[in-house]
């Protein structure tokens, strides 16, 4: 549990009763985390009003001490697993098949209260403070169990054309366990099953021009079932949890190659991806079946060059480009990732003794996008502006 400063001033919206507008506290890390969860209002919209109508005018509340007792998620997971498997060469051709049986199982519990631990030396505001802060975190104690067992097969057939260039054909199924997690907002365990996956992938590996031209190419297309997806339930900080949105389908197309000549390196990549929504679950928002799925771009190339010799000298610079994205979020329009084109470049020099000064930039035209590690929650960070540093390296 955590002592707060806890809520400073509230209104009272007069024609229904309900307290519409809290206020919290911030001071340190575990106040702000309490801001954060509870600077909402009972529509689920983050205003902020610091004065309660008493008499008509806007005079401030007396503060008091709350205390936010949060019994953050407890898991408790265990999986087990048996594989058999065979493989059998002839001359110039591969087979491969290999079952798993694969059993996960999960325990998640939440408690959490906020109650008055002072008084403003009022009875009567004693007690609207605490009809207040029963409203603000409802109390709750929950457990929630998970278990599942799973299958999961997968058969290959490979065929060397020569000993530098081969093809290859593999079917596989695999999943993404299910689990039992806490939606902050709602205050409750929510539990999601797992995703199912069928994988057919035709490859192609070579080595060309004397071995120095490295070429691989991937043509994929993937059935997912059950897909999760991290999706906000509201327009509300922090409601958000995984659920089971439906099923999609990916087709795609990746291509990589790199060159060697001499001192020099070059390498190139790409790929195309059709990731769309084949069905819906009647309870997920702001999905359509046809619709991309979030966060995958459809088109993405990376290039790059770099020097390096028996010398001191060394320099490199890549390009990463990438397709735009679109998030939905319940009551929102959507946001667009844009499109972006970052470049990165460093060089340096070798001293005896294995020691590297090097000299690099991050994103140098200082392209502006939403950073993925928050990306389909209720808030975004823009990504890494344009950054140079120095760097020593010292290798024994």
């Amino acid at each position: 549990g955590q002592d707060t400063q806890g809520i400073r001033t509230f209104r009272s919206n007069t024609s229904t009763g309900n307290v519409t507008y809290l206020d919290y506290a911030h001071g340190s890390w575990a106040h702000s985390l309490a801001a954060y969860t509870f600077l909402i209002d009972t529509n689920g919209q983050s205003n902020f009003v610091r004065y309660f109508d008493l008499d008509g005018r806007r005079n401030p509340l007396p503060e008091v001490q709350t205390r936010l007792t949060f019994g953050f998620p407890t898991d408790d997971w265990w999986s087990y697993g048996l594989r058999l498997g065979s493989r059998y060469e002839l001359t110039r051709w591969t087979f491969d098949a290999q079952l798993l049986f694969r059993g996960d199982n999960s325990t998640t519990a939440r408690s959490s209260s906020l109650t008055r631990s002072t008084t403003t030396g009022n009875s009567a505001l004693d007690a609207i403070y605490d009809v207040v802060l029963a409203g603000v975190v409802t109390p709750v104690d929950e457990t929630e169990d998970f278990s599942e067992d799973h299958l999961l097969p997968s058969l290959s057939v490979g065929f060397h054309l020569s000993d530098d260039t081969s093809l290859g054909l593999r079917w596989e199924r695999s999943i993404r366990a299910g689990w039992t997690e806490v939606n902050a907002y709602q205050n409750r365990v929510v539990p999601y099953d797992s995703e199912i996956t069928d994988e057919i992938d035709f490859s192609l590996r070579s080595l060309t021009f004397d071995r120095r031209l490295r070429l691989n190419a991937n043509v994929f297309y993937s059935k997912i079932t059950d897909q999760q997806l991290r999706q906000p339930q509201s327009s509300a900080f922090l409601d958000n949890h995984t659920v089971n949105a439906g099923d999609s389908h990916r087709l795609g197309l990746e291509l990589s190659s790199r060159l060697y000549l001499s001192n020099w390196q070059f390498w190139l990549s790409g790929s195309l991806l059709e990731a769309e929504f084949d069905s819906v679950h009647e309870d997920v928002n702001g999905i359509d079946v046809g619709s991309q799925v979030a966060n995958t771009p459809k088109w993405k190339v990376h290039a790059g060059i770099a020097y390096e010799n028996d010398g001191p000298f060394f320099v490199s610079v890549d390009v990463t480009s990438r397709d735009e994205t679109t998030w939905l979020v319940p009551g929102r329009q959507p946001i667009l990732n844009e499109g972006r084109t970052l470049v990165n470049v460093r060089l340096g020099w070798r001293f005896p003794g294995d020691i590297e000064l090097s000299l690099w930039g991050r994103n140098i035209t200082n392209d502006e996008y939403y950073d993925e590690r928050d990306f389909g929650q209720s808030h975004v960070f823009l990504g890494d502006p344009r950054e140079f540093g120095l760097s020593l390296t010292a290798h024994w």
